[in-house]
């Protein structure tokens, strides 16, 4: 079962600890499935839950409208794909000016150490968060050693362990907006080498041709949650990630570095 919350106050008290990253993960192509990997990697192997923060709607959408880019999925779309990775749970957090006003330290407090009891965070190099994008890699450093997690930096994916080149033959890292132009110009083997997958959950838009928009297979939907539950949706789990291959036990590779945590006395690295 993976629940999906759509705001911290649904994440039960005693949830945690947990291993956490957070991002948009439009299209969740092969860049996001390296740094879910290696948080789902992190998370069974410290006997920890598996945790995505993600933002609906899209930050463009609330901050410059007129220039938001096309999306690649819908939100129910991608709660499908982050969850066939494996993970234990999904923050959906509305995302808006209030959300977007927060400073680094309040944002990392308040939803990954208070709400998700984070003892680990995993981000890539070049991540940025709070108010204006001034948090960035130095920022979680910091703020790990003050709420006492780990800090875990993931490789960008496509230039590191397994390359994926553009038209010119240089090494061009995996992004949405590679996704995103491919679809734009009906090229879908490029989208689907990105992607990792076929484009089965592509956006339908007047920029997207509907080839493109609607290859692969039918888009899924959650199951809404029970009657009686509250603790957000929920899906059952499917065997094997995108491509058919499980990424809980696979390793796609990519450089890592870890900063560690000083342990209180007493205090193991799992507590």
């Amino acid at each position: 079962m993976v629940y999906i919350w759509n705001d911290p106050s649904e994440v039960p008290a005693d949830f945690g600890p947990s291993v956490v990253t957070f991002g948009n993960f439009d299209g969740v192509h092969r860049g996001h499935q390296q740094v879910l990997s290696e948080l789902i990697r992190s998370a069974r192997f410290n006997g920890t839950k598996a945790v995505a923060v993600t933002f609906d709607p899209h930050p463009a959408l609330i901050h410059r409208p007129e220039s938001a880019p096309e999306m690649i999925m819908g939100l129910q779309d991608k709660l499908v794909a982050l969850g066939e990775l494996g993970l234990d749970a999904i923050l959906v957090m509305k995302y808006s000016l209030n959300l977007a006003s927060l400073t680094p330290e309040e944002f990392v407090g308040q939803v990954l150490v208070d709400s998700l009891h984070a003892s680990h965070v995993v981000i890539g190099h070049d991540s940025r968060f709070g108010r204006g994008n001034s948090g960035d890699l130095d920022t979680m450093k910091q703020l790990g050693e003050k709420f006492d997690f780990d800090v875990q930096v993931i490789s960008e994916f496509g230039s590191e362990g397994y390359p994926l080149h553009d038209d010119d033959g240089t090494d061009r890292r995996c992004s949405s907006t590679w996704v995103r132009e491919a679809l734009q110009e009906g090229d879908v083997a490029t989208a689907a080498a990105v992607l990792g997958r076929p484009t089965a959950c592509a956006a339908r838009s007047s920029t997207v041709p509907p080839a493109a928009a609607c290859s692969g297979s039918p888009p899924q939907t959650l199951p809404m949650r029970p009657p009686g539950s509250s603790r957000g949706r929920h899906l059952r789990r499917l065997a094997g990630g995108p491509g058919g291959h499980s990424l809980a036990g696979g390793h796609l590779g990519g450089v890592q570095s870890y900063v560690r945590r000083r342990q209180p006395p007493g205090r193991s690295p799992c507590d």
